[in-house]
């Protein structure tokens, strides 16, 4: 997957196919996990660098988009103790909020969706950080940030809590 630029554009080469660049997010060095392009062209599963990744098809406005991403780090459904789960929203501070009310379910905290949003707004800002909260940067168009959360055998109620009061 080779990106460039067309009119000061981002775009990106798929198998041979072109596409304009709107999301593009790595989780390490070798490793996207999220890949959203709009073009004439149908971007397939084929067309993706292995089986792990799914398409979402849609269309904003008259253009058509294609979402390609690695199911695994967007099923919030499976709740396991060893787990890497990524959150994107509109905007950075709405992928924070994410990533912050999925926490305090998965681990029931009481946080009213204002304090949520609060908190997530200084995480945003980078007010505060915390190492649970891995922010990646957009490689594509939107500037909008990605958080991934790695759920492992020691993150328990008490760094959710922590996390979600703004502190390491």
């Amino acid at each position: 997957m080779d990106t460039f630029e067309y009119h000061n554009k981002k775009g990106i080469s798929i198998n041979g196919k072109d596409y304009f660049l709107l999301r593009r997010y790595k989780k390490d060095l070798n490793r996207f996990i999220l890949i959203q392009v709009s073009g004439n062209t149908p971007l397939n599963k084929e067309d993706m660098p292995s089986k792990e990744w799914e398409i979402l098809k849609s269309k904003a406005n008259s253009e058509k988009v294609y979402t390609a991403y690695i199911k695994s780090y967007f099923n919030y459904e499976t709740k396991r103790k060893n787990q890497t789960l990524a959150f994107l929203g509109a905007s950075t501070t709405g992928s924070y909020f994410i990533a912050l009310k999925y926490i305090a379910r998965r681990f029931n905290l009481n946080f009213q969706d204002q304090e949520i949003y609060n908190i997530a707004l200084k995480y945003a800002k980078r007010e505060i950080e915390n190492r649970h909260l891995e922010r990646k940067y957009d490689l594509g168009s939107s500037e909008t940030d990605l958080i991934i959360v790695e759920f492992s055998y020691f993150f328990d109620k008490e760094t959710a809590s922590d996390i979600l009061k703004g502190g390491e």
